[in-house]
């Protein structure tokens, strides 16, 4: 355990801030932003992520034990009192009309294993009246209406017999902090229509078992269902759950958007993951403001399997995935890969990989064996030094 004894910012151009630790680490760690040639010069960021755990606003479950690998001594995390050793903590519901808006707050040994239910979750949510209190806020319906006013055919209200537009649902989650959960960090099932879409920022998921750090199931496409905008997360040590048998099955993904998120997925890091860092359903090629999502500025290192790439929806009625504006780098197995293969052609656009133990790319198209398929990269695809290419056809 190393202790913060100063922060010494600097000015200028090149402005830093360094951190003094109360002695030095026992370990190297590389902290530098690695370019490579090319126009234009590409770079790739390979700093270490920094974030905070802590806070003095706190959902803790006294009773959720920490495993004996995640407590204090081992990696230095300070583990919340627990009591009794069961593995099934507390969990935080959003859903429907309701609103959840949360900053700078700290969810500890949360979730509840081999059930699925992760720490947070924020499940079909609908527009909002403005008009509704506190104690008449619940839905009537479904509708998210109160109970005292006439509704339109939409289901909005004035408050007053009228019928006026229902609002955008406002929940949030900023800065926040889900540690040790013990089914996922933060899960979203979309569906419940344009308005209802949660926005994730600057918020980061430390050791998560047995489910994704950050998941989102069912958003629809841009427009229709929801499901989530993450931006500028950090996700670190998504693992299995070593309580439940793995036959058959395989290591969560530290973000696991099968179909995208319904929204913006930017400026997102995913770290240290047993499985992948990203699964992602890729939106199609030439994406534009109309596609169901966006991905972009995402980065994925130390992990099996940096990005699985797969079709989504909206990719498939297109014909090709697209991935974009990417880096990988020290993946233990693939860099990017389509395990199981993809049923569509690939574009990579601004694509990094680097330092990949086995293969940096593997683009396995499934279909028969005749079926034409293509690859494109645009402008070009960059690698370093153990990147190696493969593309061959999945049966």
């Amino acid at each position: 355990v190393r202790t913060i004894s100063a922060v010494a910012p600097s000015t200028g151009a090149a402005a830093t801030t360094t951190l003094l630790l109360s002695e030095p680490l026992s370990h190297p760690h590389t902290a530098n932003v690695a370019t490579f040639g090319g126009p234009p010069a590409p770079a790739m960021d390979m700093r270490a992520e920094v974030a905070l755990l802590s806070s003095n606003v706190r959902v803790v479950s006294a009773a959720a034990a920490l495993p004996a690998s995640d407590s204090p001594g081992t990696d230095g995390a300070a583990a919340p009192a627990a009591a009794g050793g069961e593995p099934h903590g507390c969990v935080v519901i959003v859903a429907g009309n309701s609103t959840g808006r949360m900053a700078d707050v700290e969810l500890s040994a949360c979730g509840q294993a081999a059930s699925g239910r992760a720490a947070l979750s924020f499940l079909r949510l609908l527009p909002i009246d403005p008009a509704a209190g506190p104690v008449n806020a619940l839905p009537h319906g479904g509708r998210g209406v109160t109970n005292e006013t006439s509704t339109a055919s939409d289901g909005s209200s004035d408050g007053d017999g009228g019928a006026t537009a229902a609002a955008a649902n406002p929940s949030v989650v900023a800065s926040c902090a889900v540690a040790f959960s013990h089914a996922g960090g933060l899960f979203v099932r979309g569906g419940g229509g344009a308005d209802g879409r949660v926005r994730v920022s600057s918020s980061a998921v430390y050791m998560t078992r047995g489910a994704p750090a950050f998941a989102v199931s069912s958003p629809g496409a841009r427009g229709n269902g929801g499901g989530a905008d993450l931006l500028r997360n950090l996700g670190l040590g998504t693992a299995w759950d070593d309580s439940v048998s793995q036959s058959g099955r395989r290591p969560p993904a530290t973000f696991e958007l099968p179909d995208g998120a319904g929204g913006a997925v930017a400026g997102n890091v995913a770290g240290g993951a047993e499985g992948a860092g990203f699964l992602l359903g890729g939106p199609p090629c030439g994406a534009s403001s109309d596609v169901p999502f966006e991905f972009d500025s995402n980065s994925a290192h130390s992990n099996l399997v940096g990005v699985w790439l797969r079709s989504s929806a909206a990719s498939r009625a297109a014909g090709c995935t697209l991935l974009s504006n990417t880096s990988v780098y020290l993946s233990w197995d693939l860099g990017v890969g389509t395990t199981g293969g993809i049923g569509t052609d690939v574009e990579l656009h601004n694509v990094s990989v680097a330092d990949s133990k086995h293969a940096g790319l593997l683009l396995l198209r499934s279909g028969r064996m005749h079926d034409e398929a293509e690859v494109r990269s645009l402008p070009h695809l960059r690698g370093h030094r153990r990147r190696r290419s493969r593309m061959g056809r999945s049966k």
